[in-house]
């Protein structure tokens, strides 16, 4: 199974195909894509887009932190 990260921005580009079995390198991938969109949410000139910026990075760490639980616990 494969997960794509991409769209997050016309501008941004962090497409990736991920192989769902590595979540370690599943983590990097989400926290990369989170400091990606807290950059956008500085560069953002709308609170609305801010905000929204925002909440996408805290939805990428979520999904990071739950990569490396899966790694603690020996599941992929």
């Amino acid at each position: 199974m494969l997960f794509h990260i991409d769209n997050l921005h016309p501008n941004v580009e962090i497409g990736e195909e991920l192989p769902m079995t590595s979540p370690p390198a599943n983590a990097e991938r989400f926290r990369r894509a989170a400091e990606k969109c807290r950059e956008l949410a500085e560069e953002a000139t709308s609170p609305l887009d801010k905000e929204a910026w925002l909440r996408l990075a805290e939805d990428w760490l979520k999904l990071a932190q739950q990569a490396d639980e899966d790694t603690r616990f020996g599941r992929r």
